[in-house]
Order: C-alpha cells, then structure tokens, then sequence
C-alpha cells in the first residue's frame, strides 16, 4: 500500500475535485487571452525560485497522511542532447501514527517544456540513473482553450523509481482559462484549470479471497491549477483502489480524497 500511496502522491505533483468552467461570456474571453500565451508560461523556470506545497490525503472522512513537497528550480541540463529544465523535488509523507512514508530524499525530475507544451520526461534519486520515460507525460498542451484534451496510454510507465511500472490511461481536458485561484495566503489570476481522467493498473499482483490473484486498479480524477510562472499552485482528487479476483470475488475497495496547494513561494534568485 505504502508504494501505491507514494506513486499517486508523486503523480499529484506532476510526475497523474472535479472543477466547473466559468460561464460562456468568461470562457470566450479567456481564450482569446490564453492563446497568446505559450504552454511553458504556466511553468516554473527561473533558477531559484523555491515553492512550498502541503497536502492531505482522507479516507472517507479520515485523515490519514499528510504531505510536505519542497520544489527547487535547478540550473537546465542537457540530457541525451536536448536541453531539459530541471526541479528538485523533497517530497515527505508521514500518516497518522507518525509512520514516515516517504523521508524527503530529493527527487531530481527532467522536464520539456516549449510554446506547445510541457512534459515530463524524466527522473533520478541521488546516486542514482537517470530514468528517461519511454514515453514521456504531457502535464499541459496547446491549444490552451476549454475543452481541449488529450490522452496519454503507457503499458510500462516508470511512475516513480520506489513503485516500479504500471499500466495508464489518462485523458486531460482543459475546463477553464483566465481562472483567479486562492493557495496558501495568495490570490492567483489568468491561470489553466485541467481535469484529468483515466485508470492506473500496477502490475504485481495480489492473493484474492477466492484464492486467485488479481493486479490493482487505480481509478483517478484529479483538477489541476496552472499560474503564470509558478506551475501548479492547487491540486485536489481522489483514488479508488479496486482488486478483483478472476472469479469476481472482490478483495478489496477503497477511496481516498486528496488536495494540495502551495503554501509558500520563494524567489531565491532575487
């Protein structure tokens, strides 16, 4: 369980609640605003600029972890001959007993990013390989207007170096344009809003009560909040977590909710 928690919380930070459009009138404005701006503008990129996240996950009703992530923009890199931007990331996950899920290790992830869009491509523990995705994850794309979508399909997606690779279906619908977001203590105008969608399958598989084995499915939704300069600045979803043996026989169900926003922005370069 520890594993599939530490995947869909890393995946919450852009390594995969349902929000509403804004009306007609405010749609059709921010459109036209939108696509003057290039994908890469609803980024981080300068060098130093540090922002803080917290986060907390429910079952039901119940708290059940909580989250620190410290994001670091790093100098860009080149990898395998292109250049590549670069964040550090110090994720940390203690549940409810005190139980450290995840210690804060950093978590150097690659990222592409241009006019047209911005994609993870890949990630590196310290001492560590370079993990370059077979087929990268595409966090936001062009056109930036509502509805606009895309899919994303991996049999072996590299999720996150501790879990391993999963199977993922994951469609993204731009909702909103133009929209003003409140995080932390700080108000937020001219920022995308995404819906994304889809299904997470990890491959290793469990014992079912019928004493057949099963893989686990991982149904998502999550909403995204995409500001000028500062990437995503609000997050919030749930995971239903649904193991069936080959017979029907249901071994286990369970829903967590989980929301995250930035509490605290630095600008180390200036």
């Amino acid at each position: 369980m520890a594993n599939r928690v530490r995947w869909c919380e890393a995946l919450a930070y852009g390594l995969v609640f349902l929000g509403m459009a804004g009306s007609v009138t405010v749609a059709q404005e921010a459109v036209s605003v939108a696509s003057k701006s290039s994908v890469i503008s609803f980024f981080p990129t300068r060098v130093g600029l540090v922002v803080k996240t917290k986060g907390l996950t429910y079952r039901g009703s119940e708290l059940v972890r909580r989250a620190t992530i410290e994001m670091t923009v790093l100098p860009p890199e080149i990898v395998a001959g292109r250049e590549m931007k670069v964040h550090e990331l110090r994720i940390r996950i203690v549940d409810t007993t005190g139980r450290v899920l995840a210690d804060g290790s950093p978590l150097k992830v690659l990222f592409v990013g241009d006019d047209r869009g911005w994609t993870t491509v890949g990630m590196q523990k310290p001492h560590r390989e370079m993990n370059l995705l077979d087929h990268p994850y595409p966090d936001l794309q062009a056109p930036l207007r509502v509805g606009a979508s895309w899919s994303f399909e991996d049999e072996n997606y590299l999720a996150h170096p501790q879990v391993g690779e999963v199977h993922i279906e994951i469609t993204t619908t731009i909702r909103e344009v133009g929209a003003a977001i409140s995080a932390g203590e700080r108000e937020f105008t001219g920022c995308i809003h995404t819906e994304e969608k889809g299904i997470v399958r990890e491959h290793p598989e469990i014992l079912c009560s019928d004493g057949t084995r099963s893989p686990v499915d991982i149904t998502i939704e999550r909403s995204r909040w995409f500001c000028p300069g500062i990437g995503s600045v609000r997050e919030a979803g749930k995971q239903v977590y649904l193991k069936r043996g080959q017979t029907g026989a249901l071994c286990e169900l369970m829903s967590n909710s989980f929301g995250f926003e930035s509490s605290r922005i630095d600008d180390l370069a200036h």
